[in-house]
């Protein structure tokens, strides 16, 4: 049986997705040319520098673990480690690289294009130490630079390995287009005279295509599943396993969240997202069915199966969907309780999920499950609860109605920073998501105007200590959410329209005024104090383009 991918040899031979190369193959194409002026002379001193490839390989693993690590400069220590591979295939030396050695160089960029899309995803800048000048910028960057390096060395030292480290780069990318780029290297494969596909080859492309979020991705993967059990069956040494269902489960659970994302605002389709937990749900029973008559372990749900269907019915936002969450983590405990199965061992991403879950539930029971959740994790190792955690119980208490909600947020973040300075994990700070998760709750008090007053000194509070902590970057949202709270708290007046100037001058020296910003500031001030801050920028009715805010005013808004 052959699974007959849908792109052609015309796709497969387009130079988009750098797939194509040069006919004498050079992997260093990319390089940059001051770079290759400075190794000439360590090319020349390569031939001693290790004692032997395994030397060498270690070496190089080292360098490309750090490629993982966005503390590090990533970029640059991937192309460090295909420099040192480079110099040595050059050098006039005893030892060559090896296989190993290329797929070192290739788990490299895997694990930048991997830290770089994670940067994309939370908007954290990575640090550059400028030592290599190098045309990567991006995740698709990493992996067409990966994808690059592969095709120069196809036929010579590569392996099923290689195929598989580059298609997985391409998963990790995220980018639209991934899947197809993905799913030519399989093809490559199945085309190939001396290499054969495998289970994690296919289970690559899954993983494109679920990570792809796109409306064909349920299909395409249920394609793919299929089509892997076809290939058993036939007695191929292919075979899907709770790994591809995860996967699987995962394409559900980017499908909801594209439903449901904040970015559609009033367009939010939580009937589709409902839909899909269904289905997500319906292949877990399926599943289980399967490993209670089969009794195979490859079938057997682990914690990540569990984690990923309640993460799908978090993105529903209905109390149903948060109680069949709950649901689950109760029925994961109790397989853990009876088995003792470390694969079934709920995790600190178990408990948050279901913490973000209620965290979008309107109910009034979401602040205290929260909070008894908060409780758990802190009574288990396993299951500290980490800043996304308190950040999700923050936003719990910010829909809800409790007007003493300001002190309970603010409470969180002393609890925060006191866990994190008594335990040294870092990992407990908060973070400007957290931040401004927490103005926005103080903003949302409705109550007497004592109270009201109260939560304005309290958004300040955590405004003052936001500016003031250097693990963060108080940004556009920061500032826009600040006015937020003084339209809402204060009463209109001199006091607000100076309290509102103040903030919006910061967000303009700070280069973060956004869209948002302004529009919260227009309904602080008087509609005089609106004009003069907008130094010409807006009519005399107050309207403006956006696109006629000075550059510097927006540097900074990402």
């Amino acid at each position: 049986m052959k699974f007959h991918l849908q792109c052609s040899l015309a796709l497969f031979a387009a130079s988009a997705q750098g797939f194509t190369t040069p006919s004498n193959s050079r992997s260093d194409v990319f390089l940059n040319r001051n770079s290759l002026l400075v190794r000439h002379s360590t090319a020349l001193q390569v031939e001693n520098s290790w004692k032997d490839v395994t030397a060498f390989n270690i070496a190089l693993d080292k360098i490309a673990e750090q490629c993982g690590n966005s503390k590090h400069p990533v970029i640059s220590k991937a192309a460090e480690c295909q420099e040192m591979w480079e110099d040595l295939s050059k050098a006039d030396a005893e030892i060559k690289p090896d296989t190993i050695s290329l797929n070192t160089v290739l788990k490299a960029w895997n694990r930048c294009c991997g830290t770089l899309s994670e940067s994309v995803r939370t908007r954290k800048s990575i640090p550059n130490d400028f030592k290599r000048s190098v045309d990567v910028y991006t995740p698709r960057d990493a992996a067409t630079r990966a994808t690059s390096l592969l095709l120069g060395q196809e036929d010579l030292l590569t392996d099923v390995g290689s195929y598989n480290i580059v298609i997985d780069t391409w998963a990790k990318s995220r980018v639209p287009d991934a899947p197809e780029a993905a799913e030519r290297l399989l093809k490559r494969l199945l085309d190939s005279d001396s290499l054969e596909p495998d289970t994690y080859s296919y289970n690559g492309v899954v993983d494109a295509w679920a990570n792809s979020g796109r409306e064909d991705g349920l299909e395409k993967v249920m394609q793919i599943f299929h089509h892997m059990e076809g290939l058993h069956n036939d007695g191929k040494d292919i075979k899907p396993s709770i790994r591809t269902v995860n996967a699987i489960l995962n394409a559900h659970a980017k499908l909801a969240m594209k439903y449901t994302s904040p970015a559609r605002y009033q367009d939010k389709e939580f009937d589709k997202a409902t839909i899909c937990a269904a289905g997500a749900q319906k292949l877990l029973d399926e599943i289980k069915l399967k490993y209670e008559e089969t009794g195979d372990p490859d079938w057997r749900p682990d914690v990540t199966t569990y984690t990923v269907l309640m993460d799908v019915y978090s993105r529903c936002g209905s109390y149903d969907a948060t109680k069949k969450a709950e649901k689950l983590l109760v029925e994961l405990k109790e397989e853990y309780e009876k088995t003792k199965d470390s694969r079934l061992r709920p995790n600190y991403r178990t408990y948050t999920t279901l913490i973000t879950a209620w965290s979008r539930t309107r109910s009034p029971e979401s602040p205290a499950r929260v909070e008894a959740l908060l409780a758990e994790m802190s009574n288990d190792p396993a299951t500290k609860p980490n800043s996304r955690a308190y950040t999700s119980a923050i936003q719990c208490w910010a829909k809800s109605r409790d007007p003493q909600k300001a002190k309970r947020v603010l409470k969180i973040l002393l609890d925060m920073k006191e866990s994190a300075k008594t335990s040294g994990n870092k990992d407990i700070l908060p973070t400007i998501l957290t931040y401004n998760t927490a103005i926005d709750a103080c903003a949302r008090v409705r109550g007497e105007m004592d109270e009201q007053m109260e939560a304005l000194k309290i958004a300040f509070a955590i405004f003052k200590s936001a500016e003031a902590d250097a693990t963060v970057e108080v940004n556009e949202v920061t500032y826009s959410t600040v006015l937020k709270a003084v339209g809402f708290l204060l009463p209109l007046g001199a006091e607000r329209n100076k309290v509102a100037s103040v903030i919006f001058e910061k967000a303009k020296k700070a280069g973060a005024v956004e869209f948002a910003t302004v529009k919260n500031l227009r309904k602080c001030v008087d509609h005089e104090i609106m004009l003069q801050l907008m130094e010409g920028v807006a009519d005399k009715n107050g309207n403006f383009d956006y696109g006629d805010i000075p550059a510097s005013w927006n540097r900074n808004v990402k």
